[in-house]
């Protein structure tokens, strides 16, 4: 009886290091890319080395997809007759019907059967569920030519690799759909940009040519109404514009060119912006300027846009005969841009994702702001550009602070 004890702990040691080395060598095969296409080639390739398999085939029911993949030459009809023994064994496997439709074959790729070269027959299967978190989501089949070839080690081990396979393909395919989802919306912003800029240029130029006197005199009521066209087709101009800078900033087309700037005068052209703003909202605005100019490499577009963002944004925060300060200082190699706020302030929870895309401060504050919610991911990205960080320090009914730190040294080509 110990002999026989003895020989069982040798078997169990002998197949726990088995699976252990089986889940290292899958675990770095699937780990090494998030391609759905090279999951599948390089899963099938390692089932070929590690068994004697002349055909895999994998079933994906998310996608409706059955991938064929041989490693010898397979006449076209067995390669058919593989195909609906999978479908069959898989419905009998997942306790489901599995068809055509949901198991669309693309075209085979592989060594195909030559003049030269016979074609192997296909002597025994072994199939194995592809499950995540309990729930059957496809199979995956192997063929090989031998009879008998799939011992009980091997489905163990090829039960493991199923597992593993399943919970990779479907993370695969959900980065992919997240990609084109992405791509999806930064064509949309693209086209929408460019769409509506043609039409507002004409109505501004239309505008300006009839506050001009080109249809004859305009009477007060008419000036005023025209010029809150014009106020709005500004706003909805500067709308587009963020559009296009952060479809720019999302695809990397967004590209720097740096010059030595004052940051004294970037900061006087925006306050300049944005004193009628604090102005028509009752907020004081107080700058507080380095006491000598202070040239920096910079992107002078870029970078006016960034404080221009935190800035409008500290103005649009801040209630009537509320202080907003914009303050410039510099210590060696590194210079900061802060601008603090006595506004309704920013709650704890809501400072990791503030300076995501869509993500507008107006949601903080029930969108009482407005706004598409891309003007601090715009700000933050240019920042970022020039090698520097935007910090933000608040809590609700403290106001808040946001620090631009740029360090001296070249902007990137690309943020």
């Amino acid at each position: 009886m110990a002999e026989i004890s003895r020989a069982e702990l040798k078997y169990f040691v002998e197949r726990q290091r088995e699976e252990i080395k089986t889940l290292n060598e899958v675990g770095k095969i699937l780990s090494s890319t998030t391609d759905p296409q090279e999951i599948i080639r390089l899963t099938a390739s390692y089932l070929h080395r590690a068994f004697p398999v002349a055909l895999c085939g994998i079933l994906f029911l998310p996608r409706r997809r059955l991938h064929m993949i041989p490693f010898a030459p397979i006449a076209p009809m067995d390669l058919n007759t593989a195909i609906r023994q999978i479908r069959e064994k898989a419905s009998a496997l997942l306790r489901r019907p599995v068809t055509e439709e949901d198991s669309v074959c693309p075209e085979a790729s592989g060594p195909s059967p030559g003049w030269l070269q016979p074609s192997t027959p296909l002597r025994s299967q072994l199939v194995s569920p592809l499950t995540v978190q309990g729930q059957a989501i496809g199979a995956l089949s192997l063929f090989s030519g031998q009879a008998e070839a799939f011992t009980q080690e091997d489905q163990h081990a090829i039960g493991i690799v199923a597992d593993q396979l399943g919970a990779a393909l479907r993370n695969a395919f959900l980065v992919e759909e997240l990609r084109r989802a992405d791509e999806l919306k930064n064509q949309l912003l693209s086209i929408v940009s460019h769409e509506l800029s043609t039409p507002l240029t004409a109505i501004k130029e239309g505008v300006n040519l009839i506050l001009d006197g080109a249809l004859g005199d305009t009477t007060p009521d008419q000036k005023d109404f025209l010029g809150t066209v014009n106020e709005n087709a500004d706003r909805l101009e500067r709308l587009i514009q963020k559009i296009k800078t952060a479809t720019e900033l999302m695809t990397g087309q967004s590209k720097f060119s740096v010059e030595s700037f004052d940051l004294r005068t970037l900061l006087a052209n925006v306050e300049k912006i944005h004193r009628p703003l604090a102005t028509t909202k009752n907020v004081h605005l107080k700058i507080m300027d380095h006491p000598k100019p202070l040239f920096w490499p910079i992107d002078t577009k870029h970078l006016t846009v960034a404080v221009s963002q935190i800035l409008e944004n500290a103005i649009q925060a801040t209630p009537a005969e509320g202080l907003v300060t914009a303050k410039l200082t510099a210590s060696g190699n590194e210079v900061e841009i802060q601008v603090v706020d006595t506004g309704a302030g920013i709650a704890h929870e809501a400072l990791p994702t503030l300076f995501e895309q869509f993500k507008s401060i107006g949601d903080i504050h029930n969108r009482k702001m407005g706004g598409l919610g891309l003007g601090l991911f715009i700000a933050k990205a240019l920042v970022k550009g020039h090698g520097g960080t935007i910090t933000v320090e608040s809590s609700l009914g403290q106001g808040t602070v946001m620090t631009i730190r740029l360090p001296k040294q070249n902007p990137s080509a690309s943020p």
